[in-house]
């Protein structure tokens, strides 16, 4: 009897000892992180409205040329028509001479007399051709549709090398990493210290690698603490991220999970540089910001409880001084050598 009583004293000595040492899961603590990540994420996100305004102004401007073309002299209709399937450049000295004025006209105006052309330019062309005689409007409609020219003409200027399909190539690397869509976050043969960071000095071998195996260095859950997602928001807890990060299994359910929860206010359309450099600002400013009791953790997002000398292993745990974190090499935070994986394909999408 005795010795079950000893027993019961030990058990309960242990468990108080381990309470002690164990932090707390506070809501929001690593907040400022988790938005610092969040603002490079929602810049990677892919977005097609400005592809969608090009494609409008194309469209507005290929009727108005119609009509444009709807309302020339007859001479020039002839000719246009005549030589449909010939460029300006090859064009003979003497046709050139005649459609002179009309040299910015003729690539849009002999693409609307092909058999190919779309059927509602035909129609534009149909529809004008009766307001011939009526000079004022003949002026007025030029006018407009050389305006429309001339817009279009500028939007291809602006967004000469921005081709959407290389700029996604770039956005999509930035949070899945070299395989881009196709990864699925799961790292054979190794542990979450390993991924994340070691101890208070060296980096986690996926740190800056992808923005959503950061994230989950700092918000993902431990198997003592599956409510440890709420450290990065409210709400971030939520299943799937309820219990622990298992990083031999598939993270990418539980990353974009966490992902979804970012602000939407952090939202944005603009991948340019200036935005781009704002949150990394942000995200510069948190890394910067040294963790663990006596700061002896550089360059780390997340919390590091004692003197995080036991590594991110998602669990604050002063006794053991592990943390929820991702550790980063400090030489690409001070000297970007090497650079952040993430942030170069980030900068790449935004110089495109």
């Amino acid at each position: 009897m005795q010795h079950i009583i000893l027993w019961t004293v030990i058990t309960l000595a242990v468990t108080t000892l381990t309470t002690k040492v164990k932090a707390a899961v506070t809501e929001g603590q690593n907040d400022a992180d988790f938005i610092a990540l969040c603002g490079l994420i929602e810049f990677a996100r892919d977005d097609t409205q400005e592809v969608e305004a090009a494609t409008t102004i194309q469209h507005i401007a290929d009727e108005l040329m119609a009509v444009n073309l709807s309302l020339a002299a007859q001479p020039i209709q002839t000719l246009v028509k005549a030589k449909r399937d010939e460029s300006w450049s090859v064009l003979q000295a003497p046709f050139k001479e005649q459609a002179a004025p009309y040299e910015r006209h003729w690539t849009a105006w002999t693409k609307l007399l092909k058999d190919d052309a779309p059927q509602n330019l035909k129609d534009k062309i149909k529809q004008f051709d009766v307001l011939k005689s009526n000079s004022d409007a003949t002026i007025q409609l030029a006018f407009i549709a050389d305006e429309a020219l001339a817009v279009l003409e500028n939007a291809e200027t602006a967004t000469k090398g921005t081709e959407k399909a290389t700029i996604d190539v770039h956005l999509n690397k930035a949070p899945y990493g070299s395989a881009s869509r196709t990864a699925t976050l799961t790292f054979s043969g190794t542990k979450r210290q390993q991924l994340c960071g070691s101890d208070a000095n060296t980096a986690g071998e996926q740190a800056g690698k992808a923005l959503l195996s950061d994230l989950l260095c700092v918000c993902a859950g431990h198997s003592n603490e599956a409510d440890g997602g709420k450290t990065c928001c409210k709400g971030c807890e939520a299943a799937p991220n309820n219990n622990e990060w298992v990083v031999t299994n598939t993270g990418k359910e539980k990353a974009l999970a966490i992902a979804n929860k970012c602000p939407p206010a952090l939202k944005t359309v603009e991948k340019s540089t200036a935005v781009l450099n704002n949150r990394l600002a942000t995200f510069y400013k948190a890394v910067k910001n040294a963790k663990g009791s006596g700061q002896e953790v550089k360059h780390a997002l997340g919390t590091s409880e004692g003197n995080g000398s036991g590594g991110c292993t998602d669990e604050g745990n002063s006794g053991s001084h592990t943390g929820r974190c991702v550790k980063c090499n400090d030489d690409s935070v001070i000297a970007n050598k090497p650079a952040i994986e993430w942030q170069t394909e980030l900068r790449h999408a935004a110089a495109a």
